[in-house]
């Protein structure tokens, strides 16, 4: 079978002719379905130069052509090994000097990451990504974004430790802003953070849902566990204006009542104390401290005139003589 395949190869290499292309790659369906249904496994070498011309041929411009190619090598992962045929994609495609074929190429990688997972992926086809990611051709810098959007879907903020140390500033905002897009529709790392289908979920990563009309705003968690619930936030209700006017009247009038209180308490004190003036008692110890007070000033007058008598003197009159 690889001499069938390397004289295709060279057939459809050495001619341009759209028509010969199309008879080749029909023939190429036909041998992958036979090998399908028998059950039969590509060996490595014959693997190779299949997958190798499709990955040089997804450069051409003709869309016809190119859904054929891109087929066939979807039809590939089910007669050679799934790694084995992302090492051939990253070999013959990505590092293809054909700038289409490499665009295809990443593109149909995006694609296996997305079904397959990324078990395959190496740091150096990271560093790989990084330079498509920094390239001048506009098909082949996106559709690295592309990859790298869903290896971030797989591997969250972990993906920053695959990249290489002098990553530019000019793709780090690339791919900061594609990984941003990629968390806005749910996939951010944490919904399938594994390396490969089926592995363990990551830690819990929160996506807001639109607003109802209702007001109230939910938040799913998903984590480990699946989705874990439904958090409702409340919702934010403006004050009633006539509401409010009547809580402001209410306020009054109870500032009104307390001041009315405090009047009537003031008051009783007073009447308290008058009343307690006008007693009897009182006005018994009123009378008993005056008489006090008179005895006092009786005594202290006595013993004035006792210490200091003073003597009678005749009363002297002006120009009258003393005797």
């Amino acid at each position: 079978m690889d001499i069938v395949l390397k004289w295709c190869n060279l057939r459809i290499n050495d001619s341009s002719n759209t028509k010969l292309l199309l008879s080749v790659l029909d023939f190429f369906a036909s041998l992958i379905n036979h090998c399908i249904e028998t059950a039969y496994e590509l060996q490595e070498f014959e693997a190779v130069v299949l997958m190798g011309t499709l990955c040089d041929k997804a450069g051409v411009n003709n869309k016809i052509i190119l859904e054929k190619v891109r087929k066939l090598i979807r039809m590939c992962y089910d007669v050679y090994d799934l790694k084995a045929c992302y090492r051939i994609l990253m070999d013959a495609g990505v590092k293809s000097k054909n700038l289409k074929a490499v665009a295809e190429n990443l593109d149909e990688l995006s694609t296996f990451f997305q079904k397959n997972g990324i078990d395959a992926c190496t740091k150096k086809d990271f560093a790989m990504f990084t330079t498509c990611a920094d390239s001048p051709d506009k098909g082949v810098r996106e559709n690295a974004l592309k990859v790298f959007g869903e290896v971030y879907t797989s591997l969250g903020d972990d993906v920053w430790r695959m990249l290489p140390k002098d990553v530019p500033i000019k793709v780090k905002g690339l791919l900061e802003a594609r990984f941003k897009q990629v968390a806005k529709k749910g996939g951010a790392g944490g919904l399938n953070r594994s390396m490969g289908p089926g592995a363990n979920q990551g830690p819990a990563e929160v996506a807001a849902t639109p607003t109802p009309k209702g007001g109230k705003r939910m938040s799913m968690v998903v984590g480990a566990g699946g989705i874990k619930g439904l958090q409702f936030n409340k919702p934010k209700i403006k004050d009633d204006p006539t509401e409010t006017v009547t809580k402001k009247l209410d306020n009054f009038g109870l500032e009104e009542r307390a001041a009315a209180e405090e009047d009537v308490d003031m008051a009783a004190v007073f009447s308290g104390k008058n009343q307690m003036a006008n007693s009897p008692a009182a006005e018994r110890e009123e009378d008993v401290e005056m008489e006090n007070q008179e005895d006092e000033e009786a005594q202290v007058i006595d013993s004035r005139k006792t210490n200091n008598p003073v003597s009678e003197q005749p009363v002297q009159t002006k120009g009258a003589p003393v005797e």
